[in-house]
């Protein structure tokens, strides 16, 4: 009778909420929109979810705002004046990309990039979770070259999804090899629904209403059964 009770405690949690929570993958594309470099882009997301990405570089220890560049190749972040400005490299300054979600945290899975090699030290990037704290280097070079959209959840070293889970990430350029853009982004977040957006479907109701039944009838025969006793004694 144990699972008939959670099966029924389910159905009536979700009727007497009136909100259903459902896990939901999202993308977002960064090459698909007006090219421009601007201090912050903002990406809204039909689901609800928001991110705002801006750019850091940082010199002699001293970490800066930075102008963030967008293409059909996607983001880049303009840094020292001997770098590429329309994507991420390391001359004469790290550079940074800061991916801030709102209004929840999210589980990054993947982070889609464009122009990778394997050339010399190979294309790295460090992915830092604030709020984990978390600070993690790969070489996005094992998962390919050229377009590689990298897959954090089978990435060496693997980290699990609390270890990813934030509302802000920053993805950042490692030594002098590193040279590439960032097209896009792929995240995981709970969403919260009213019941009327996600309809029990008909069986499942039925279900629940009949095991309410058998329990109120099984638990009504129980009770009267101990009234008998006690009037025999």
């Amino acid at each position: 009778m144990r699972f008939q009770v959670v099966a029924l405690g389910a159905v009536l949690a979700t009727a007497l909420t009136g909100l259903v929570a459902r896990a939901e993958s999202v993308t977002f594309d960064f090459t698909t929109v007006t090219l421009g470099i601007d201090s912050t882009y903002t990406y809204n997301h039909p689901s609800g979810l928001s991110l705002l990405v801006s750019g850091t570089n940082t010199i002699g220890g001293t970490t800066s705002s930075a102008w963030v560049s967008r293409t059909i190749a996607g983001l880049g972040v303009v840094g020292g004046p001997l770098g590429n400005p329309l994507g991420m490299d390391n001359l004469l300054s790290p550079e940074s990309l800061v991916f801030h979600f709102t209004p929840q945290e999210v589980v990054i899975d993947k982070m889609k990039f464009n122009f990778i090699d394997r050339d010399a030290d190979h294309d790295e990037v460090k992915l830092t979770v604030i709020g984990t704290g978390a600070q993690t280097f790969y070489d996005i070079s094992t998962q390919g070259v050229g377009t590689v959209n990298f897959d954090f959840t089978t990435a060496t070293p693997l980290r699990s999804a609390t270890q990813r889970t934030g509302m802000k990430f920053i993805a950042s350029t490692t030594d002098w090899n590193d040279n590439y853009t960032i097209a896009g982004l792929t995240v995981e977040f709970t969403r919260v629904l009213p019941v009327n957006a996600v309809p029990v479907p008909s069986a499942a109701l039925g279900g629940g209403l009949l095991l309410a039944g058998l329990g109120l009838k099984k638990w009504s025969g129980r009770r009267k059964a101990a009234g008998a006793m006690i009037a025999d004694a």
